[in-house]
């Protein structure tokens, strides 16, 4: 909403027309043009307000989830993919099954990222993924995939062969940043997925349709429109900049 009030570039070009500053006069065009230029540069100002709102409701909301009774029934315990850490390649996974209408289930320890997730409207919830007691909690055995977006070598090296060993059909995906780290992984019984592409996540997102028996035409597609869309963002935000 707060992305929608800011007036648009064309405007300048429609009130330089001759004729509309004839219907309109000099004053009201100059008005107009000033209304529309005051609403471009304050939009980045109103977004960073907007966005700390939204934060503020989403920590109270986590700090009413940990005075409250523990539920063990959670939202969408059935969903087929689990994802450990919802920072921005965990959330580029989310973007990538919710385009696709398959359900998941965030899972992040880090305050400040939980927020983060939960003002975006990400399906994440609070807990630590370490935790072995965590699995009864999210019904670890109706899942099919668990997407961990962090390389932490110890933790795996523990983790790992106790997950693979109780839920065999379960596919342990994790992203990595060198080839290196994913030959340690895959030693493991993960499958290392590195990541080259942009915006961050591209490529677990990608492994994980497939995964999901999403065709390749439908995975390039998501993958150009994602891409397209991260360059637009930055260029917007490169000219909002610019106009402050």
């Amino acid at each position: 909403g707060v992305l929608l009030s800011q007036g648009s570039e064309f405007a300048f070009v429609i009130f330089a027309i001759p004729s509309i500053q004839n219907e309109l006069g000099q004053l009201y065009s100059a008005i107009l043009i000033i209304a529309v230029a005051m609403s471009m540069a304050l939009t980045p100002i109103l977004v960073g307000i907007a966005r700390k709102i939204v934060e503020y409701r989403a920590d109270q909301d986590w700090k009413k989830s940990q005075s409250a009774p523990k539920n063990t029934e959670t939202q969408q315990a059935d969903a087929p993919v689990i994802i450990v850490g919802m920072g921005a390649i965990g959330r580029c996974v989310a973007n990538g099954l919710d385009a696709h209408n398959i359900m998941y289930r965030g899972i992040e320890f880090d305050h400040d990222c939980f927020v983060n997730a939960c003002s975006r409207g990400y399906a994440v919830g609070f807990g630590d993924a370490t935790d072995l007691r965590l699995m009864e909690t999210i019904n670890m055995s109706r899942a099919q995939i668990i997407v961990i977006t962090f390389a932490d070598y110890d933790i795996a090296k523990e983790l790992a062969p106790i997950v693979l060993e109780n839920y065999k059909a379960l596919i342990l995906i994790i992203s990595v940043k060198t080839t290196a780290d994913q030959i340690r992984f895959e030693a493991l019984g993960m499958r290392a997925i590195v990541q080259h592409s942009f915006p961050r996540g591209l490529d677990i997102a990608a492994a994980t349709l497939k995964q999901q028996n999403v065709s390749k035409p439908k995975i390039q597609h998501w993958m150009h429109n994602q891409q397209s869309q991260e360059l637009d963002e930055n260029q917007l935000f490169k000219q909002q900049i610019t106009q402050v």
